[in-house]
């Protein structure tokens, strides 16, 4: 039974990535992803999406390139209730762990005065998430923030800036609670002004 049910779920996502790819041409699937129900996908005024390998996305989530890039990296797993929304970059390196209801945006309105705030233009800056990061639930990824490889974020944490590789920070701002390796750079953790 358990067998048949992986069967049934691994069909019902290939065609809900079917349904995707053929209402939105920059979106790109790698192999055996998995999309839970109520998963909206899209990618709009030029906008691309690549999901890598072996990615899942829980159920009632969003993720939405409104012209911008989004990248998620091979054996990430992203928990329910997601909003990702993009306007610049995006990029969630592999092995990720995003908790439920984490939103990750990478643009803000501005705030001039003598201008309703939903009416002045967005104001955008490129996320970049390492490898090997966990997110734990209902926490905020605001537009400009880097996190290091390895890091750990608390739940309910409201993270901006820059996040060292291999620490815990939880709060609001999230600040750094404790160290769980050296923080001897590795090739690919997000370098200070890097915006690839």
């Amino acid at each position: 039974m358990t067998r048949l049910r992986h069967i049934y779920r691994s069909l019902r996502s290939r065609l809900r990535q079917l349904v995707i790819r053929v209402r939105f041409s920059g979106v790109r699937f790698g192999r055996h992803v998995v999309i839970d129900s109520g998963v909206r996908i899209r990618a709009s005024g030029n906008g691309t999406v690549s999901i890598g390998d072996h990615v899942f996305i829980g159920r009632g989530s969003l993720v939405i390139a409104k012209r911008g890039t989004i990248q998620i990296g091979d054996h990430t797993h992203l928990s329910h209730g997601l909003t990702l929304v993009c306007q610049s970059a995006v990029a969630i390196g592999e092995n990720g762990l995003v908790g439920e209801y984490v939103t990750i945006r990478d643009q803000n309105h501005g705030i001039a005065p003598g201008k309703p705030y939903r009416l002045q233009p967005a104001r955008t800056e490129a996320i970049q998430i390492g490898e090997n990061v966990w997110i734990g639930a209902h926490s905020s990824v605001l537009a400009g923030s880097r996190i290091g490889r390895d890091c750990v974020v608390g739940a309910n944490s409201v993270v901006r800036g820059e996040l060292e590789p291999g620490c815990v920070y939880a709060g609001q701002p999230a600040g750094k609670v404790k160290t769980i390796r050296s923080n001897d750079p590795k090739p690919n953790d997000p370098k200070p002004n890097d915006t690839k």
